[in-house]
């Protein structure tokens, strides 16, 4: 392997995804650019892949280039490093033959999300860019176990990091206009069928005097059905889509919701789980994909998602909780905590390393 005459070894982080912030993958990029400037790595040289237009700020001590359509179609041309690392499953830019490739999948959503034939493009993708990678990463048990199912791995065991999560805290922050004086429900994220958010409607049946909050992208198919559903059962003044919210905003609306509602059905790790948690939100969850790997002991799940059952499950345990909320927003944070994007960064810091001593 090639290294640097001042004993560093060279590796390529692919950003390009952070161009958009408002997706799981561009937020993800976002964090790992920059935990990774935080990390002691005198033994690593850095060079970030990033789109033209990415609002990333160069950081003195790593390198910076652009993608570019010629070495996206012809990755001969690429330059050679000690290791090359995609951040997610399907990157528009490869390495040379020369370079090493890790991997890191981050799901397999696409088998329920898309329709049979695509499904199958997707996963035939997939496996050509396993086939191609030496080696594979990925962020939950869940996702590897889904890896293994439906991939041949060709023995390669995925390294299981998960994700590191970040929630910006803001003092002093009050409820968002919308919702003042009303106790609310509060979920998160583009709206696509995966979300199952319209199984939430019929639970304000079962809690008149509460608002739900379903903050995210709704310009979507979903999106568009779930605001008929709100006209149909009469519950625009109830139920509240702000869009896409900012992180103060965010925050705010997770730190004084009554509690946090995830019926999700596919999900690789689940990212506002943790940042609920860690603003000490009650948070319920579906049964499906990783969420019970990622809520872990704390979160509180509904085994069937009828609006009884989950009324159900919402009351009995919510009472629970505020009986002794302030012991449970502590446990909460503290197992939230564990998902620090410090711990994430070190833990690829240390494959890149085993990677490193492997390629020796």
């Amino acid at each position: 392997m090639a290294v640097l005459s001042s004993g560093m070894h060279s590796i390529l982080v692919d950003l390009y995804k952070i161009k958009n912030r408002h997706s799981g993958l561009g937020e993800f990029s976002y964090r790992f650019h920059q935990y990774l400037q935080q990390q002691a790595t005198e033994d690593l040289e850095f060079t970030f892949l990033t789109p033209r237009k990415d609002g990333v700020k160069p950081q003195p001590g790593f390198k910076y280039r652009h993608v570019s359509l010629q070495k996206r179609y012809v990755p001969s041309w690429s330059a050679t490093y000690d290791l090359w690392h995609s951040l997610q499953q399907f990157p528009s830019h490869k390495p040379n033959g020369k370079t090493p490739w890790l991997l890191t999948v981050h799901d397999l959503n696409f088998l329920s999300e898309k329709n049979q034939s695509k499904a199958q493009g997707y996963l035939k993708q997939l496996q050509k860019n396993v086939n191609r990678a030496q080696y594979l990463s990925t962020i939950s048990h869940y996702t590897a176990e889904q890896m293994a199912k439906h991939l041949d791995l060709k023995g390669k065991k995925p390294v299981i990091i998960p994700n590191g999560v970040y929630l910006e805290e803001y003092p002093d922050t009050g409820v968002p206009p919308y919702v003042s004086g009303s106790p609310y429900f509060f979920s998160i994220g583009i709206f696509s069928a995966k979300k199952n958010f319209k199984v939430l409607l019929p639970l304000l049946n079962y809690f008149p005097d509460h608002k739900l909050v379903l903050a995210g992208n709704h310009e979507t198919s979903y999106g568009r059905e779930i605001v008929a559903a709100i006209r149909d059962w009469k519950l625009e003044e109830r139920v509240i889509l702000p869009g896409r919210v900012d992180n103060r905003e965010k925050y705010a609306l997770y730190k004084n919701c009554r509690a946090f509602l995830f019926p999700s059905l596919a999900e690789g790790f689940g990212l506002p789980v943790i940042e609920a948690m860690m603003a000490g939100a009650p948070v319920f969850l579906s049964t499906e994909a990783s969420l019970p790997e990622v809520g872990g002991k704390l979160a509180y799940y509904w085994p069937e998602l009828t609006p009884e059952a989950m009324a159900g499950v919402l009351e009995k345990n919510l009472a629970e909780f505020e009986s002794n909320t302030l012991q449970h927003r502590k446990n909460l944070q503290q197992y939230a905590a564990r998902f620090s994007w410090s711990s994430c960064i070190n833990d690829y810091c240390t494959l890149y390393r085993n990677i490193l001593k492997q390629e020796a």
